[in-house]
């Protein structure tokens, strides 16, 4: 082979060894920078942990005073369905200033419908005398009701600021009303906004 062949296949060759270089650094740069993340998704975490705080709070679930234990997943009926419910909500979680979540909170059968308070003597549903009875449905109760309002109506799609993530999450639970204790679900809808 003569000088001319040997000159032209190096630098094929050097062609071909620097198109592999590139190639090589465009992978190494790629698997490096799918390997790190630069956005932390905290929002599964914070629901989870609004959650547990309402089920183990005292605001809701059962607490025996002679021994002083509480009940988790206990809910005492006469709690939930007060007036004052949603005010012993909000002492017994702690937010700074900046509430960035909000919820509704409902009560559930058994059997998954909303939860009704037992009525003496007769059935809720079953009509006396023709005319039917209301119903005494249990309303749910909602932690930082004017946020959750606000929030309700905005797509979970937007992405970044201006827009929220929804958690649903169905809790078994106790319903202790007076001396009954009945199967039933805490239903929780977490509304948290992107930040």
């Amino acid at each position: 082979m003569n000088k001319k062949g040997i000159s032209a296949f190096n630098q094929l060759m050097a062609f071909i060894r620097i198109l592999l270089l590139i190639v090589v650094m465009f992978a190494i740069i790629f698997l490096i920078n799918s390997g790190f993340s630069f956005k932390v998704n905290t929002f599964d975490a914070e629901a989870e942990l609004f959650i547990q705080q309402i089920v183990y709070s005292k605001a809701l679930i059962f607490h025996d005073n002679d021994i002083g234990r509480l009940s988790p997943a206990i809910i005492v009926l006469d709690k939930f369905a007060s007036s004052n419910a949603e005010e012993n909500l909000d002492r017994s979680i702690h937010y700074e200033t900046n509430r960035k979540v909000a919820a509704k909170i409902t009560l559930l059968d058994f059997d998954g419908s909303r939860y009704r308070k037992p009525s003496l003597g007769y059935t809720p549903g079953v009509p006396i005398d023709g005319e039917p009875i209301e119903d005494n449905i249990i309303s749910p109760i909602y932690f930082n009701e004017e946020k959750y309002n606000e929030w309700q109506g905005i797509r979970a799609w937007i992405p970044g600021p201006g827009g929220v993530k929804s958690k649903q999450k169905n809790i078994f639970v106790l319903i202790k009303d007076g001396n009954q204790f009945k199967k039933g679900y805490l239903e929780f809808d977490v509304i948290i906004p992107n930040s």
